[in-house]
């Protein structure tokens, strides 16, 4: 069997960093709870926060929570009905998917957000959607669905 054997010639190092790397640390602590500080206090005289107008009472409201690739995703998906409308809401969703004026109808009606992309502008076009200000006739689609909704 092998043995064991000590290491000799070995230098004692310090488990302990550097004292100018510690002293770096500390600075850059008290800096950046400085910073920290000075943007989340309310230092203006007109009591709004920091980037919000004078008098402004808007506060975050709830999270977000919406899904991929169900109701109003694409073919394939099914579209948001009153009555899918309904059960996201009652899931706890609050943004869905829609591809019709019908759809975002049926997602208003129970108080849910909608991020609305119409198919017929040809958003599948390997081209991507990019394309689409360019091209007189999509631009006329993509103005005439921003007039229906």
């Amino acid at each position: 069997m092998n043995e064991i054997k000590p290491m000799s010639n070995e230098e004692l190092v310090s488990k302990l960093r550097h004292p100018g790397i510690i002293w770096l640390y500390r600075v850059l602590g008290l800096v950046l709870l400085g910073a920290v500080a000075c943007t989340t206090s309310d230092t203006s005289a007109s009591g709004a926060a920091p980037g919000r107008p004078a008098g402004s009472k808007w506060e975050i409201g709830a999270p977000i929570t919406h899904y991929h690739q169900g109701p109003g995703g694409g073919p394939g998906f099914g579209s948001v009905t009153p009555a899918i409308a309904r059960k996201l809401a009652d899931g706890g969703f609050n943004l869905v998917w829609c591809q019709t004026v019908e759809e975002l109808d049926a997602a208003h009606a129970q108080g849910l957000r909608a991020l609305f992309f119409g198919g017929c502008l040809g958003f599948g076009d390997p081209k991507g959607i990019y394309h689409i200000l360019d091209d007189p006739r999509t631009r006329a689609k993509l103005d005439a669905m921003i007039e229906r909704v």
